[in-house]
Parts: C-alpha cells; sequence; structure tokens
C-alpha cells in the first residue's frame, strides 16, 4: 500500500500526531509519499531513519498511491483537489485545523483511522465536482471545484444579469451581484454564508444561489409587523440525568486510562504489542509485516477476525493465524483471500482507569476543581 501525505505547516503540538501516524504506517510496511513543500515543514519532527518518497505535482501520484492523508482543516483538503484532480484517489481528512466539515478525523482518533486504514476497515465516499468548459483554457486544465464556483461583478455599481439554462432550457434570469453554483459538498460553504440550503453529501443535485438578488421571484414575503416590544424569552430548562453525567465521567475516565504491562493471556480490551507478516499462497506479501504493532483487542481496525484468535495468548507466544480479507480491500490482490499470518506476542497490556480526584483535573487543565 502506498498512502501520499499533504498539508499544511502546523504547531509544535501536532508533532506527536505525526510521528505516530508515520510509525504505524512504516511498521505496517506502507509507502509514505510526501507532498516536498510539506514535507519541508515537517521534516524535523520525523524520525531520520524513515526513507520517503517526494511529489510535487498531480502526474507523479497519479496510479501511484492509494490514498491521501491530508493534514489541516477543510480549506486544505480543497487546496488538494489540484493535486487529485479525476484520479480518484481517496483522500483522508486528518484535522490539525479548525473547520472539519471535511477533515472530520480529529486528532485523538487519528491511530485509529490509520489502524482502520491498514486493515481495511473503511469505506469511501464520493463527492461531486463542478466543471467549468471553456475553449481557451483559461484555468490550465484546473478547470473544476470541489465546494462552489461564483460569478461576481467587477467593481462597478451595476449589478449583473445571469441567465441560468439547464439542458439548454431557461431556469431563471437572475438580477444580482452574482451566482453561486454550489456541489452539495460546497452547500456548507459560501453558499451557506449567503443564507443557501445545506445538502446530504451524496445528494445528486446542484444548488444555484444569487448574491444580494433583486429578483422578486425568490424573496421571502415581508408581513406587517405588528407587536415587536415586551416579548418574554422563556429560557430553555436543560435537565441532565445521573446516568448522563456517569456515563460522560466514564468517557473521559477511559479516554485518560493509563497502559500497564499485565501478566497472564490477552483478554478482550488488552493492547497486544505483535510481530506479524502475512502470506497468501505460503509466500510473503507486500505491506504485510509489522514489528512490534499495537493492537487493541476488539477494536476492529485489523482484517476481521484476526484479533478474536489472539485471546488467550500469553507474553512470548507464537501463533499462526488464519484469515480472509474483505471483497473491500484496497489491494487488489488480496480482496477476498485468504491468508496466513505468522504472529508473536512481544507484550501485553491493559488499560487501568484513573481515579476520578484532583490530580486527574489538572492533567486536564482544569484547576481549581474538586472531585
Amino acid at each position: 500500500m502506498r498512502v501520499g501525505f499533504y498539508g499544511k505547516a502546523f504547531g509544535p503540538d501536532y508533532n506527536k500526531l505525526m510521528r505516530d501516524v508515520v510509525r504505524l504506517l512504516k511498521e505496517a510496511s506502507v509507502d509514505i509519499v510526501i507532498y516536498e513543500p510539506f514535507w519541508n515543514d515537517i521534516k524535523s519532527c520525523l524520525d531520520e531513519n524513515y526513507e520517503f518518497e517526494l511529489f510535487n505535482n498531480h502526474d507523479e501520484i497519479r496510479n501511484n498511491i492509494d490514498m491521501l492523508f491530508s493534514f489541516g482543516g477543510d480549506g486544505t483538503i480543497l487546496d488538494s483537489v489540484p493535486l487529485i484532480r479525476d484520479s480518484g484517489i481517496p483522500v483522508l481528512g486528518i484535522n490539525t485545523g479548525t473547520l472539519g466539515f471535511l477533515a472530520s478525523v480529529s486528532p485523538q482518533y487519528s491511530s485509529d483511522a490509520v489502524k482502520n486504514i491498514i486493515s481495511g476497515n473503511y469505506m469511501t465516499e464520493q463527492r461531486s465536482l463542478i466543471q467549468i468548459k471553456d475553449d481557451d483554457n483559461v484555468f490550465n486544465g484546473i478547470n473544476y471545484a470541489l465546494n462552489e464556483i461564483s460569478i461576481c461583478r467587477k467593481d462597478n455599481g451595476s449589478l449583473i444579469v445571469v441567465e441560468v439554462y439547464i439542458d439548454d432550457m431557461l431556469l431563471n434570469t437572475y438580477w444580482a451581484d452574482g451566482i453561486i453554483l454550489a456541489t452539495p459538498t460546497g452547500s456548507t460553504a459560501y453558499s451557506m454564508s449567503v443564507g443557501g440550503p445545506i445538502m446530504t453529501p451524496n445528494a445528486d443535485s446542484f444548488l444555484i444561489t444569487p448574491l444580494e438578488t433583486i429578483d422578486k421571484s425568490i424573496l421571502g414575503r415581508i408581513n406587517k409587523i405588528k407587536k415587536y416590544k415586551g416579548l418574554g424569552i422563556k429560557p430553555e430548562e436543560v435537565k441532565v440525568t445521573k446516568e448522563e453525567i456517569e456515563h460522560e465521567i466514564g468517557h473521559i475516565l477511559e479516554r485518560y486510562s493509563e497502559l500497564k504491562v499485565k501478566d497472564g493471556a490477552v483478554e478482550e480490551g488488552n493492547i497486544a504489542f505483535i510481530d506479524f507478516e502475512g502470506f497468501k499462497d505460503g509466500v510473503a506479501f507486500d505491506s504485510g509485516k509489522g514489528e512490534n504493532y499495537e493492537l487493541e483487542i476488539g477494536s476492529h481496525t485489523f482484517i476481521p477476525g484476526f484479533e478474536e484468535q489472539l485471546i488467550g495468548m500469553n507474553t512470548g507466544e507464537e501463533k499462526e493465524i488464519e484469515v480472509t480479507f474483505p471483497e473491500e480491500y484496497p489491494a487488489s490482490e488480496l480482496k477476498g483471500a485468504k491468508a496466513t499470518f505468522k504472529v508473536k506476542v512481544n507484550e501485553i497490556k491493559e488499560k487501568v482507569a484513573r481515579d476520578f480526584d484532583e490530580e486527574l483535573f489538572e492533567d486536564l487543565g482544569m484547576e481549581g476543581v474538586n472531585s
């Protein structure tokens, strides 16, 4: 498997995230190809022993990578579109920015997401692009957008008149400052900011949203306002049950639990550190080997049926595990294939819940809280 990295410079708070993502991929023998400007931003935080390939344009990754990891916010994913174009390469957005409609993987879940990618435990979602057809190649071949295309008036005081046709039939004529043609993805962007509706990402439609229109046919009707003074506002009473509080406390304790070395056999919920190598028809296959790989039993982040067969193994024990790759596995040569993994358990750790005390709140950066 080959994964591309694309992103924008980020602060030192995300250095560990980047190192963890790289480590997980390298342990699974995944090749990493990094956008060269991004490489210049992140190379100082990565292990010098790792080797990476670099790329600079669309041609260098088309038919050369299986997935692109985008590190940043939604704007970073949008900026990656000229690199992806119509190649069909799926994009995973790891949110190190601010807005996350598209970059939906938050930093604390990035490791789980990467493990799911490695094991093939994921689905892709198709998104529509919108394209401009022009004979003069004004956009140098990048004549499409993931969010929207905007037609706006230039620096003058006059409105523009836009006639919109669908299949050569006139839909409407807009007198406005401009018009936005948006995809379902773009419905949460510029179009939404000027009052456009929100669509589900897989909707088979496009949006037409005028800017400051005077077209009365699409303006809402204003009724006469009678009484507007002395209107009371009744605050909504929010009730939180004891069960909800206990559930959230349990979630916090689980999230900030500590890992401690365990004696005895692997159980559900334990973290097993394993060496493994996969074989198909007796021959080792690419990306099927890992050393001291960290796997949470029950997380379902590995090939289906693999984790369950680790239960009962002890530290130092070796075993052969038989699995069948899912039909949707990204590597075509392994789709639906039977394979054997030689596995050794190096160490077993278990999660130990933190005490619900003042020290926990201090670690969370919450001062002055008494438990």
